[in-house]
């Protein structure tokens, strides 16, 4: 009876020991890094583990959304020497990992594994996160228990059990065995503030007049232009936006001006001031940039040596003038001829 009791004893004595080694359990995944990154820019996370116990192995994956974040580059920490580390993410959207320690080396500490540098894609503004899942490590714990086998005052017991007489308390030696078990790491998250850049091009590439001269030439950091065309033309303005993000309002002509507002992506604004001015007969091809333009100007042609307008000279006038001419050599000739032959006579 007393045996069963000792025994009893005995496995009571076991539990508990396994009971505080189980309530000492400590192991964690943490992930940081970046917490707000650009689109099309980096964001870089670190990987941790930390754990009380010696992890002699470790595996696990992260997960991270592949429509914001794409792998660019991963790298295992420098303090893995003595670990066989790999991580795979050639599947998007998840990385997986495992390490086994070829030497003593546990992570009894917070320690870096590795450390991944995601390309931030997304074309909005979000907030995305990676974390950490299904991280676990095999481990081996020895540990000295009691050994039943081993009864070291079994000769005391037998020879007062012989006598008829009450036996002593059994002592048991001990015994190291091995327990292998399963950790399960705690799952960690990381957030990071995705950040949409908003343009502030507020400007055009370009702006045309149909059947009109702008001047001076179009430079999208001057802002006043005059517009010169035709009375009887209808005025046509096309514009180039130098960027697509933004939005141009053109307003309808008011006291001879119409304004062109581009306003950027983030709110920003500009306005380009075009005078109208309109003259009768106006022929596109004069120069601009003449000194009073407000002054109507008759068409005419322009002088390619000094690219100065010609007035037109009228078919009538001309005709005129070679008429005129012809008749004062007519005359001419005549009168020469009868002063010559009065003068023979």
């Amino acid at each position: 009876m007393k045996k069963i009791v000792l025994i009893l004893l005995s496995i009571l004595c076991c539990i508990s020991l396994l009971t505080v080694s189980a309530a000492n359990d400590y192991a964690v995944i943490t992930i940081n890094g970046s917490t707000s990154t650009v689109c099309d820019g980096l964001a870089i996370v670190e990987v941790n583990a930390n754990t009380q116990i010696g992890v002699k192995n470790i595996k696990g994956q992260i997960n991270y959304d592949k429509s914001v974040l794409a792998i660019f580059d991963v790298k295992v920490s420098d303090n893995l020497d003595a670990w066989d580390f790999n991580v795979d993410f050639s599947k998007a959207g998840m990385i997986t990992f495992s390490g086994t320690a070829k030497a003593n080396d546990p992570i009894n500490s917070d320690r870096l594994l590795f450390e991944i540098m995601f390309i931030v894609h997304s074309s909005f503004e979000t907030t995305t996160v990676v974390s950490s899942s299904s991280v676990k490590s095999e481990i081996i714990e020895t540990e000295t228990v009691l050994d039943e086998d081993n009864i070291l005052n079994q000769a005391e017991i037998d020879a007062a059990l012989e006598a008829e007489e009450t036996p002593p308390e059994p002592e048991y030696g001990t015994k190291e065995v091995e327990n292998k078990r399963e950790i399960t790491f705690e799952n960690a998250s990381h957030s990071i503030k995705v950040v949409k850049p908003l343009s502030k091009n507020c400007y055009l590439r370009h702006i045309e007049v149909e059947e009109g001269t702008l001047s001076p030439d179009f430079n999208k950091l001057t802002n006043a232009y005059k517009v010169i065309i035709d009375e009887s033309t209808e005025l046509k303005i096309n514009f180039i936006k130098e960027d697509e993000k933004s939005t141009v309002v053109m307003q309808d002509e008011v006291n001879n001006q119409i304004v062109i507002t581009v306003t950027a992506e983030d709110g920003s604004n500009n306005s380009y001031v075009l005078t109208i001015i309109r003259q009768a007969d106006y022929n596109s091809n004069i120069d601009p940039n003449i000194e009073n333009p407000d002054i109507p100007i008759d068409p005419g042609v322009n002088d390619s040596a000094k690219n100065n307008p010609l007035a037109t000279i009228d078919s009538g006038k001309m005709f005129l003038v070679i008429t005129l001419i012809v008749v004062s050599l007519v005359g001419i000739g005549v009168g020469g001829s009868m002063i010559y032959k009065g003068s023979r006579e």
